[in-house]
């Protein structure tokens, strides 16, 4: 007798917003796909680095103050993580 179980919580841990998503991706795409849900753990803030402006030029690379840098991060990996489901 086979039993089918439903997957249960993937956490995946990442130090930065994306990460999780850029190196795990498709395997959270799969584990959502079978029923599965997924928790992204950041261990940091995102408060500094650079972001692309509109357009994408990698030539004029933008730097944002720590706290909009943040809401930045956050809002891109929400969206990141909402591709995946």
């Amino acid at each position: 007798m086979s039993v089918k179980r439903q997957p249960g919580l993937l956490v995946a841990v990442a130090a930065h917003a994306d990460d999780a998503e850029l190196n795990a991706g498709g395997l959270m795409a799969k584990w959502v796909a079978r029923g599965g849900r997924v928790a992204i753990v950041m261990t940091t803030n995102n408060c500094s680095g650079e972001c692309l402006p509109p357009g994408g030029d990698e030539r004029r690379l933008i730097r944002l103050l720590p706290e909009k840098m943040t809401a930045f991060r956050h809002r891109e990996q929400a969206a990141a993580a909402a591709l995946i489901g």
